[in-house]
This record gives structure tokens, C-alpha cells and sequence, in this order.
């Protein structure tokens, strides 16, 4: 097993080839996988076995937070649109959720698979964007370990 160092330390010179203005939001896979949102470019890197390939190019400029799913979806939200992007293994893509807000700061998936959205100036969580209904100051997610996430 590499040291944790040695992991970060071989996605920072991956994505450092990569010629990406900017890495905004990271996130790891089991076998090793890193994904990569990236600013002023806007687009979803994934660097594997030392290879930095373009998943995802997004009209938007920003892609301020990834998440993977389980069954190896990329969760992309970018801004300044507010949108959040599925992306399948091959590149497929197609907006999951446009719940009305500026910036997408954040995106994970709870114990259930479900994805949490953080969103808004003011700040906002969103479950099921598709009722664009905060939910604020109650219960959000478990965080896995049985332990709940409030706001």
C-alpha cells in the first residue's frame, strides 16, 4: 500500500501535466483512480496509472466539486451556471440536477447513495434538487459511521 504522501504526491505530477489552470476539487476511487475538477477550463480530469485524460468539458468555467459514485458515475458541479453533471465511464453526460443557484461548492454521496448538493450564496443543501426546497437547520446525512450531519 503506498503512504499517503506518496499518493498525493503522484496525482499532484499527474494533474500538474495537465495543463489545468487550476484544480478546484478531488476525489479518490478504490483502485487508485483520481478525479479532478479544474477551473477556468471547467472540465472533469481523471488520472489513472499516471495517464491524465478529459473526461468531462463543461460549458461553464468552474467545477468546483466532484463526487463518484459507487458504480463509477462522476458527480461534476460547476459554476457559475449552478448545474450538476452525471458523467458515465465513456464520457456521457447530461445535467442531474439545476437547482437554481449560482455556485455548486460541494457534492457527496451518503451511506444510501444518495447525493447531497451544497449550494448558494447564502449558503443552501439540497437532497433532491428536483424540489429546489432547502432543507435547513434539520437532519441531513449519515455520514457512514452512524453518526448524522447537521447543519
Amino acid at each position: 500500500m503506498k503512504r499517503p504522501s506518496k499518493v498525493i504526491s503522484d496525482v499532484r505530477a499527474d494533474l500538474a501535466d495537465a495543463a489545468a489552470p487550476q484544480i478546484w476539487s478531488l476525489a479518490a476511487a478504490a483502485d487508485g483512480t483520481w478525479v479532478a475538477g479544474t477551473g477556468g477550463d471547467g472540465r472533469v480530469l481523471v488520472s489513472r496509472a499516471g495517464r491524465v485524460t478529459t473526461l468531462f468539458d463543461a460549458p461553464e468555467p468552474q467545477i468546483y466539486a466532484v463526487a463518484l459514485a459507487p458504480d463509477g458515475r462522476v458527480f461534476a458541479g460547476s459554476s457559475p451556471d449552478g448545474k450538476v453533471y452525471v458523467i458515465d465511464a465513456s464520457g456521457q453526460s447530461r445535467v442531474f440536477a439545476d437547482p437554481g443557484e449560482k455556485y455548486i461548492w460541494g457534492l457527496t454521496l451518503d451511506s444510501a447513495g444518495r447525493l447531497w448538493i451544497a449550494a448558494g450564496t447564502p449558503a443552501v443543501l439540497y437532497l433532491n434538487p428536483r424540489t429546489r426546497k432547502a432543507s435547513r437547520g434539520r437532519q441531513f446525512a449519515d455520514d457512514g459511521a452512524g453518526r448524522t450531519v447537521r447543519t
